[in-house]
């Protein structure tokens, strides 16, 4: 699959760092690159080969992403205007807050690095989950405890560093529904109102894809679908012989940030843009990761 995001007919690009400072400005032109989309009223905008997202409605924005198998993953977002007017707004690395002195790959409890997406929950987060199409490998109650496991981790800010619990987010469960994520094979639809975590296909190398939806700073709704067809572990260990199993912790925890208004951090954190198979320490949050929540909570 190729990578490169395709530019819509561009006729507006501007250049410069992402700032992390405020989480409320949502797609400020100084936060990074941005293409304006000259488009024919479009249903649908693609933002990456095989991978769209439904147009958002005026005044709203939808943020994509996408984890590869191979560790790496990619960060979009498409906004409306209060004039129906579309941007598209790649997310990169530029945007990192570190701290004073601090290299970009320092040990997880010494790199305080963080990036923010531009948007938080103003209110409870409020999920379910789907068990349709869970792999055969995954046992119900296993993946759901998965799942709680990377919320929860969120709400507690739950670290490996001696750091207490200042972040004020707020999380819960509501149980399984029949409702299916609001994420497709091919991307990212109209919210609907209900936050679901679940099963399903993907394109061929995509571990995950979450979809969360925003306006002004606001996040309204965030689903998640995981690959069914990809090998899952579920516990906190590591399997002996682990070859190319992924942590389902993992990838939900790192998942779970960019719900809850993380972008990517340094390659030690749980929010690093890129994870690796048979690892499990990125479940639990790093330093960076921690600064990230209390900066936006």
């Amino acid at each position: 699959m190729t990578r490169e995001f395709k530019h819509l007919k561009a006729f507006l690009v501007s250049l410069s760092l992402v700032s992390a400072a405020g989480c409320g400005d949502e797609l400020d032109p100084e936060t990074g690159d941005i293409d304006a989309l000259e488009q024919a009223d479009p249903a649908v905008v693609e933002v990456l080969d095989g991978l769209s997202v439904a147009r958002p409605e005026e005044g709203s924005a939808v943020t994509m992403e996408i984890l590869y198998e191979d560790g790496n993953t990619e960060l979009v977002t498409i906004a409306s205007d209060d004039d129906g007017v579309l941007s598209m707004h790649h997310h990169n690395d530029f945007g990192l807050v570190f701290e004073e002195s601090e290299e970009a790959c320092a040990a997880r409890c010494s790199d305080g690095s963080y990036s923010l997406m531009g948007y938080h929950w103003q209110s409870k987060y409020s999920w379910r989950y789907s068990d349709a199409n869970r792999p055969g490998s995954v046992g119900k109650t296993a993946a759901i405890d998965a799942f709680k496991y990377a919320f929860v981790g969120i709400a507690s800010s739950r670290n490996n560093c001696s750091l207490a619990d200042q972040v004020s987010a707020t999380q819960e469960y509501l149980g399984t529904t029949s409702i299916a994520p609001n994420v497709t094979s091919s991307g990212c639809g109209q919210p609907d109102g209900k936050n679901v975590v679940g099963w399903g296909t993907l394109p061929t190398g995509v571990l995950g894809l979450t979809c969360t939806w925003s306006s002004g700073g606001r996040a309204v709704e965030s689903d998640q679908r995981y690959n069914r067809n990809v090998a899952w572990f579920t516990g906190n260990a590591v399997p002996s012989g682990c070859t190319n199993q992924r942590s389902l912790r993992a990838v939900a925890a790192h998942e779970a940030g960019h719900t809850f208004g993380l972008g990517h951090s340094g390659c030690s954190q749980t929010m690093a843009p890129s994870l690796s198979a048979c690892k499990a320490g990125t479940r639990v949050y790093g330093k960076g990761d921690v600064l990230g929540l209390r900066a936006l909570y």
